[in-house]
């Protein structure tokens, strides 16, 4: 419409055509493509996305590129396909990063789950570990008890047989005595006593 209005273009057979050569020299294809470049800053993109059938994902914008389209935008009469290419990118993208917190959510409960079980791994080592160090105390306390016992035992039996030796020998030394004495006098009635020799003969 610019070049209408300013009188360098007329149409002809449904076309705009140049009505100076100069102004052909000057308004070449390669001016038109920067013209559209300027009008688009996404142009590239945009013509890959068409010339794939509008299947080619790789092609829509994302990110800042996505944001810079879409500020450029703003105030503009585009026509329906940029608006079509332009939600599509913006479906993309919200798409895109909510894999990403997705992954990263992902991320983090496979770390927090690794961490419980390590945690769980060290509760049972040392749930282990103090079982084993009671398992061993109760041992030694049974071992050292059974020893006590046996030590009292032997020493009561010691002290028992102590006092039966002593009672076995007094009850043996008195018979003895006895013994001895009944010998005596019947050895002292039968003999005469010598004041010489101090003694019965």
């Amino acid at each position: 419409m610019e070049l209408l209005l300013a009188g360098l273009v007329t149409p002809q057979a449904g076309q705009l055509v140049v009505k100076n050569r100069i102004y052909a020299e000057i308004f070449n294809p390669t001016w038109i493509e920067q013209q559209l470049t300027n009008l688009r800053p996404y142009s590239q993109a945009f013509d890959a996305w068409l010339s794939s059938g509008k299947q080619d994902q790789s092609r829509l914008l994302r990110g800042n590129a996505l944001q810079d389209a879409k500020t450029w935008a703003q105030g503009k009469s585009l026509s329906d396909l940029d608006y079509e290419f332009l939600g599509q990118s913006e479906d993309c993208d919200r798409a895109e990063v909510q894999q990403a917190l997705e992954a990263a959510r992902l991320a983090e409960v496979e770390a927090r789950l690794q961490q419980e079980k390590k945690a769980a791994r060290q509760q049972k080592i040392l749930l282990l570990v103090v079982s084993l160090a009671f398992l061993l105390s109760t041992g030694f306390g049974l071992f050292t008890y059974r020893q006590y016992r046996q030590a009292t035992q032997r020493e009561i039996a010691a002290t028992a047989a102590s006092g039966s030796f002593n009672a076995y020998n007094r009850l043996n030394a008195l018979l003895q005595a006895i013994q001895a004495k009944t010998k005596l006098q019947s050895l002292n009635v039968n003999h005469p006593y010598d004041p010489n020799l101090g003694c019965r003969i």
